[in-house]
């Protein structure tokens, strides 16, 4: 018989932030999401008509037994993202790439310089910014990712800091000459705001053109903080 998960848990900084996206209420009327903004309404009704279907599954049903709507997201736990595949970190490649590319440069910086923060901390930015296919995606994505904080399959391998070094020289070389430079003081993070978020598109927009196998890992990593050394 599967262990289950208890529901009597600490809510995590990751959820918290997630819920603060939610029910901005959550966070109070000083919240950063208390300003409710169309791509948040959007996320908000998608997440709870998506947690209210992956309560109906049956595995989910009886690993979060009696967990019901948005507090599966409180059970599927902070680490939640590390549980996900190869195959739907490489679509969080994308999402992160297209997302970025449409938030203030400020904001998209942040979502590379903050490492393991990064994603939790501008996440309600990006979907401030974001159109409503993306913010589509961005749901269906975080259903993915309380499916796997509940079930807990093995986590997949997490690139080391030479590889990803080695995925961002690669990619640099890539790309045309006027504009290595610019991402170098991006991958370097000495660069202005908008050197940094070009970079940062530029970087998930490659990844996840990658083989999952191959991209998988190194956005794992990216997620958990692994730096890159770029001189």
């Amino acid at each position: 018989m599967a262990t289950s998960i208890s529901s009597r848990m600490t809510i995590s900084p990751f959820a918290r932030r997630i819920l603060c996206v939610v029910m901005s209420s959550f966070c109070g009327a000083s919240g950063a999401f208390a300003q409710t903004t169309s791509g948040l309404a959007i996320f908000a009704r998608l997440m709870e008509q998506g947690m209210a279907a992956l309560a109906k599954e049956p595995a989910i049903a009886q690993r979060a037994p009696g967990t019901r709507g948005i507090a599966l997201l409180q059970a599927a736990g902070d680490s939640a993202i590390y549980f996900v595949d190869d195959s739907a970190l490489r679509d969080l490649g994308m999402l992160f790439a297209e997302s970025a590319a449409k938030a203030p440069p400020e904001r998209c910086a942040r979502l590379y310089t903050n490492g393991a923060d990064g994603f939790a901390d501008v996440f309600g930015d990006l979907l401030v910014s974001a159109d409503s296919a993306l913010v589509d995606r961005w749901s269906d994505f975080m259903v993915r990712v309380a499916r796997a904080g509940i079930l807990r399959p093995p986590i997949g391998r997490i690139a080391t800091s030479a590889e990803i070094t080695n995925t961002i020289l690669a990619l640099m070389q890539k790309q045309p000459v006027a504009d290595r430079e610019r991402l170098r003081l991006g991958a370097a993070k000495t660069g202005a705001a908008a050197d940094i978020c070009f970079f940062t598109v530029t970087l998930y927009r490659q990844v996840s053109s990658l083989p999952a196998s191959q991209g998988g890992p190194v956005v794992r990593a990216l997620m958990r903080g692994v730096q890159p050394s770029i001189p």
